[in-house]
């Protein structure tokens, strides 16, 4: 079997060193070019055709932004992984190479690490490549029931929420999803996107842009009104829940990762079917694993209707994968297709 190919573009001789030894260390992998910038990585793609791209951002001649506006006009199949400090002054940047069209982020090492802090970051570099190796076009589509893989029906009762959960490739799938999404939004929507806390903030900024809605970071007992959309904040559980008065407030809960996420989509998904029924709508976007499947179990479980993305639009189709493997999924659909069968049913009463 052909190995994994890949190519390193970083500035630090120390942190090539370091990504070549994780890469070496795997037999279905190969390292097919390490060089210092931008300019040289785009060179190596041309002649060499890797899989993927490991990409600094800050280099000398050329920085990992400007390489990744020259690597998108090419149409090359190499996908990008972004390698970034995961700090506030970081997230920007980063937020921006992702919306540039790179797959990923990852941690990089650093020249100080210790050795679990490697063997950390080495096993989620290797593991997030094979699942971008194997997505979306590799993977067999699991069929969902027939019977809920039609139009959503008018018996369906109106969502009075709308949450959605995503992960590798979901900054760009939320993106494309609230660019469709009605206006003004008759419902609030909450999003949990496994991202580091220092980075929500920025990429609310940017869906904010690029969508025309207010999206808002959840913060601690904040009320949720219609016409705004919430992100989670990182490394802590967003839930929901109702006062005496009847008013829906979040509720951060600093409790363990579940299904190694924290945050994770199942907090949220189940809260929120608990209190919504029947009206819950669920949206299951692209990413690694199989978060919001228990959740997604729950809003079945009380009436409520779910969206996966389809495995051709998803950046890794796990996430969808589990849930549609599961037949909970009511419409599997691609990313561009979502957020207006989603604006067409919150207008039915609305």
């Amino acid at each position: 079997m052909k190995p994994i190919q890949i190519a390193i573009a970083d500035d630090s001789y120390v942190i090539r060193t370091v990504l070549e030894m994780i890469i070496r260390s795997q037999p279905d992998m190969l390292v097919v070019a390490s060089v210092e910038n931008g300019e040289l990585a785009l060179k190596a793609i041309e002649e060499k055709q890797p899989d993927f791209l490991l990409l600094d951002i800050e280099m000398p001649v050329m920085d990992g932004i400007t390489t990744l506006k020259h690597l998108f006009k090419l149409r090359t199949k190499t996908k990008v992984i972004v390698l970034s400090t995961l700090t506030a002054k970081h997230a920007p940047v980063t937020i921006h190479a992702l919306s540039l069209g790179a797959a990923a982020y990852l941690q990089k090492p650093t020249t100080q690490g210790n050795k679990r802090s490697i063997e950390e970051i080495s096993a989620k570099l290797l593991d997030l490549i094979r699942s971008l190796y194997g997505s979306p076009h590799d993977i067999v589509e699991v069929d969902a029931n027939p019977s809920v893989q039609t139009s959503l029906s008018k018996e369906v009762q109106t969502p009075e929420i709308v949450v959605v959960g995503s992960s590798t490739g979901g900054p760009n799938a939320l993106s494309v999803f609230l660019k469709d999404i009605v206006k003004p939004l008759p419902v609030p929507l909450v999003i949990i996107q496994h991202m580091p806390e220092s980075f929500i903030p920025q990429l609310a900024k940017r869906l904010s842009i690029d969508s025309d809605l207010d999206v808002q970071v959840v913060e601690q007992n904040m009320v949720l009104q219609k016409g705004i959309a919430y992100i989670g904040p990182g490394e802590i559980h967003t839930e929901i829940r109702i006062t005496e008065s009847g008013k829906y407030y979040f509720d951060l809960v600093d409790g363990p990762p579940e299904v190694f996420c924290k945050p994770s989509v199942n907090p949220l998904f189940r809260t929120a079917a608990r209190l919504f029924r029947s009206k819950t709508l669920g949206v299951i976007l692209t990413g690694m694993g199989d978060d919001g499947l228990d959740g997604s179990r729950h809003i079945k479980k009380y009436g409520g209707r779910i969206i996966a993305q389809d495995s051709k639009t998803s950046v890794v189709w796990g996430m969808p994968k589990a849930v549609v493997a599961e037949n909970l999924a009511d419409e599997v659909l691609p990313i561009d297709s979502i957020g207006s069968t989603v604006s067409q049913f919150l207008k039915r009463k609305h």
